[in-house]
Parts: structure tokens; C-alpha cells; sequence
């Protein structure tokens, strides 16, 4: 030890008072050998309080909460200093104006020479907003953790200086390690990947290194026997010289999401399939059917007298008709219930608005072969009928409140065709569908109209609504939507012309020769 230290003169006590009064951001008090409090600095002030005179010669117990003093914590912390010398808590501690705080307690054992027991040092230190943002801390990890197994995505950091790699606890699942305190290396890491991936993977991260790039991309690893991709995605983290120090980043599994693809993609080429293979049984059907109704008509002319044959050709013809009809119905609902299927799989909502406008069409063709297969009249259909079913089914695929949109329908005593009630109804259903979708967001209520009259020779059919109205400027003959292009085709198809006009609403007005 430095002579010269050793020839210094002793610190005055008053100095010494004088220092530890003055420190403000630890409470330093000394005890007498039963508890009382002899010495009160600012610090202990302004933690606790208390004003040097209103604490002086109390016991210091009545800093403890109530549960503590009821299970005599103040005189066991006492003892506990007296057996070993000093005693070391975290503790709650109470302040004068009753509210608590996160405290760190130490309380020293003071004896003379003798070893009598002369008091007690106690210093507090307020550790509430350490506490806290501890605290934080570790609920956020949790969070974390918890939102990476949900999500069977863990992180990673790989130092090249050691070669160590820290992963966090997902990791250790997505690649079948049980030990999660295992030294993970880039060896063991290697170890890991599917024998094929790995040369391009060793390849891909020594590019990675040069160019000190972000990456993202996948690869494939082995866990218990059974092949698994993973998504890596990342950075990498230079040193003052440029050189890369570390690579850090996410690792996802998406097995999963890449079975799903390859099961959309095989389930999209069955239903193609499947579509093509009813298109021609229904091409072959009607081929067949053309066939029988020429046959039958030449037999008709032919034959003039035999009226029990053609009668019973007639009842013949009926039959296939129906039985037609029936086919088609069951056909166009195989195909909307594949489209409904083939929705179940797609989580994109563009994609799953796409397959659910297309199914509205084809249960739209099928209601009219319905109609057809069971009216008596096999030319024609009650259109009144057709549109009131019509307006129930979309009413039920956009699950929508009755009580915030009323439907009106005015169609008396109109039969209509196959053909123009195919065209129609794929009319109707393209401009009931708009409305549903948006003349009325956000629990708007209002009311949807369907009108149909007869004017002499010719036709009107009209779709209102009381809603938000189109945006100005919009043209059916030059608009980019599916539907509104549709909707002009069939229009065209028909011989018609279509009028839109958005005031106080939407109102379609189409004319057509009946």
C-alpha cells in the first residue's frame, strides 16, 4: 500500500456526516442495535417521504407493508444481519404517503472490536423502474417467443468470428434439436440440411458474405426423417473495415403453406379437368338431343295420320327434354359446388370474390334449367318466379341483414325463353351482385327495386337501388370490370341497349325486343 496514504489524517466525522446527508439518490440510515433510526440523509427523504424529525428514534419497520410487519419481516431481516453480518433483499417498501416501490435493501451489522453488536447501516435504493422495465422486457420475450411458435418462425444470429450461431427456442424445433442449451455451429447447421441443398446453400452463403446483401430464400432440411422447407430471410452486419462480422435474420417453416400451393394447384387442374369432361358429355347430349328432335319432326310430317305415334313421340321428347334439363341443373351445380370447394383453399379475399362471383353465375344458368325441368311449359319459364328465387339465393351468398336492405320486385305474367333467360338472368345476377357489394357499405340501409314490364313489342328491364351511387365518369362500354363488360355482351347478345344513370342511387334501365 502507497505510504503516503497510510499517513493520512483521519476523516473528520462531521465531514463524513456531512457527505452521507448529502446523497440523494440512495436512502443511507443508521439503526441502533434494536431497530430505531438514528440517522436520516436526503436520499431517504426523497425515496421514503419522511422529514429527518418525523422518523427519528421510530422503528424502521413502519417502512414495510402491513403483510410484512404481520409476519415480523423487519426484526427476521434484523437477525438475519446479525447471524451473517449483513442481509440483501428486493423488496416492496412503503413511502409516507402510502403508495409502494420496487426497493434493493442492504442492512449491515455494525460491532466494535468485541464483536458487541453497536447498530445497524441500511441503504435503499428506489429500483421501481428497473423493475418495471424488467419486467417489460421479459413479457415481451414471452410475447415473442410465443408469437414465433404460433407462427413456426424463429431468429438466429451467426458470428463468423467463432462460428457460433444463437438461436431461439422455435429453432431448436424447426430443425429437431430437443436440447435448446445445444452449442449450435455452422457444422451442425450443415448437418441439418437436406443432403441435395446443401452445396447450393454453402454456395448462396459465401455470396452472401461478399456481397454483404440482404437475402431471402428457402431451403431444405431433414427433421426426424421427414423433409421440411423453410424461408430464410435476413442481413449482414459489417465491421468498422466493411468487412461482414455477422449474419443475422428469421427463419420460417412453411411446409405447410407449400403443400397447400401444390394441393391448390393439382385440386385447380382436376377441376379444369372435370369442367371439360361435363362440357362434353352436355355437347354430347345436345348433339344427341338436336338429332332426336329432327328425327322426330320428319316423323311428324311424315306421318301426318299416325297420331297415337306422334303423340307418344311428343311425350318421348318431353322426357328427354326434362331429363336434359336435369342433367344440365345437376352439371352446373357440380361445377358451383367445385368452385365453392376450390374457394375453401384460397386465403387471398381478391381471389375468394372472384370464385364466389363466378359461382352466383353458374347457380343463375342452373335455377333457369330448374325452372324448366319443372314447369309444365318446357319453352318457357315464369320469370316472376325465377327472379324472386334469384334474389333469395344472392341475398343468402352475401349474408346480408333483411332488416337493412328491403328488396321490391314488380314482374307480372311474363314468360321468357331459354336463351333469353339465360342471358337475362346472368344480367340480373351481374347487377343484383354490384349492389349487394357496394351501394350499401357499412350497415347502409336502403332499398333494392327489380321492375320488368312489357311496352307493345318491346321490353324494359330495370335494377335501382337507393345507394352510395357509381363514381362520375363511369362507362359500361369502356369500364374495366369483369362485370360491367359482361353485362354489355349479353346486353349486345339480345339485341338490346343499356342506360345508367347514379342519382340518389344507381338505376340500370335495359330495353330489349320480347
Amino acid at each position: 500500500m502507497n505510504k503516503h496514504l497510510l499517513d493520512l489524517p483521519p476523516v473528520d466525522e462531521e465531514l463524513y456526516e456531512l457527505m452521507l446527508y448529502n446523497i440523494e439518490d440512495y436512502a443511507v440510515i443508521i439503526l441502533d442495535p434494536e431497530g430505531n433510526i438514528l440517522s436520516w440523509n436526503k436520499g431517504a427523504e426523497k425515496i421514503k417521504g419522511y422529514k429527518r424529525e418525523e422518523v427519528i428514534h421510530q422503528y424502521f419497520g413502519l417502512f414495510y407493508t402491513d403483510e410484512d410487519i404481520k409476519n415480523n419481516k423487519p426484526h427476521k431481516n434484523l437477525l438475519h444481519a446479525i447471524e451473517n453480518g449483513y442481509h440483501e433483499e428486493e423488496a416492496i417498501r412503503k413511502r409516507k404517503d402510502g403508495t409502494k416501490f420496487f426497493a434493493s435493501v442492504s442492512i449491515t451489522a455494525l460491532k466494535n472490536k468485541l464483536g458487541e453488536l453497536r447498530g445497524f447501516t441500511k441503504i435503499v435504493k428506489d429500483i421501481t423502474y428497473a423493475k418495471e422495465a424488467e419486467e417489460l422486457l421479459i413479457s415481451n420475450k414471452k410475447q415473442l417467443d410465443l408469437a414465433q411458435k404460433l407462427a413456426h418462425i424463429g431468429s438466429w444470429e451467426w458470428n463468423l468470428q467463432d462460428n457460433i450461431i444463437k438461436w431461439t427456442e422455435e429453432l431448436y424445433y424447426i430443425f429437431g434439436i430437443e436440447d435448446t442449451e445445444q452449442l449450435i455451429t455452422y457444422e451442425l447447421f450443415l448437418s441439418k440440411l437436406h443432403p441435395e441443398s446443401r452445396p447450393d446453400i454453402i454456395s448462396k452463403f459465401r455470396e452472401i458474405i461478399n456481397s454483404k446483401m440482404p437475402f431471402d430464400f428457402h431451403i431444405k432440411i431433414i427433421r426426424n426423417g421427414e423433409t421440411r422447407i423453410l424461408q430464410m430471410l435476413g442481413d449482414v452486419l459489417t465491421n468498422r473495415e466493411g468487412l461482414a462480422e455477422k449474419l443475422f435474420g428469421s427463419c420460417q417453416d412453411v411446409t405447410d403453406s407449400k403443400n397447400q400451393e401444390e394441393r391448390l394447384i393439382s385440386s385447380n387442374d382436376l377441376l379444369e379437368s372435370l369442367v371439360q369432361e361435363r362440357t362434353k358429355e352436355l355437347t354430347n347430349v345436345n348433339k344427341t338431343l338436336k338429332k332426336e328432335i329432327t328425327f322426330r319432326k320428319k316423323v311428324e310430317v311424315e306421318k301426318q295420320t299416325a297420331a297415337e305415334k306422334v303423340e307418344n313421340s311428343l311425350r318421348e321428347k318431353e322426357l328427354l327434354l326434362k331429363e336434359i334439363h336435369h342433367r344440365v341443373k345437376n352439371n352446373l351445380q357440380i361445377i358451383s359446388s367445385l368452385l365453392n370447394i376450390q374457394s375453401s383453399y384460397i386465403k387471398d379475399p381478391d381471389t375468394v370474390d372472384i370464385f364466389k362471383e363466378s359461382q352466383n353465375r353458374v347457380r343463375s344458368m342452373a335455377l333457369i334449367h330448374e325452372k324448366l325441368y319443372q314447369s309444365q311449359d318446357m319453352a318457357n319459364i315464369d320469370f316472376s318466379d325465377y327472379v324472386k328465387e334469384l334474389l333469395g339465393n344472392l341475398f343468402g351468398s352475401y349474408n346480408l341483414n333483411p332488416e337493412h336492405i328491403v328488396l321490391h320486385q314488380e314482374i307480372h305474367n311474363i314468360l321468357v325463353g331459354i336463351d333469353l333467360a339465360i342471358n337475362l338472368g346472368l344480367i340480373l345476377n351481374e347487377l343484383i351482385s354490384n349492389a349487394f357489394k357496394h351501394a350499401f357499405p357499412n350497415g347502409r340501409k336502403g332499398n333494392l327495386y327489380v321492375v320488368m314490364h312489357k311496352i307493345g313489342i318491346d321490353c324494359e328491364l330495370v335494377v335501382e337501388d337507393d345507394g352510395v351511387g357509381f363514381k362520375p365518369g363511369i362507362e359500361i362500354k369502356n369500364s374495366e370490370s369483369l362485370g360491367l363488360q359482361l353485362i354489355q355482351t349479353l346486353v349486345e347478345q339480345i339485341g338490346g341497349t343499356i342506360e345508367l344513370t347514379s342519382v340518389k342511387g344507381t338505376k340500370f334501365s335495359i330495353k330489349f325486343q320480347y
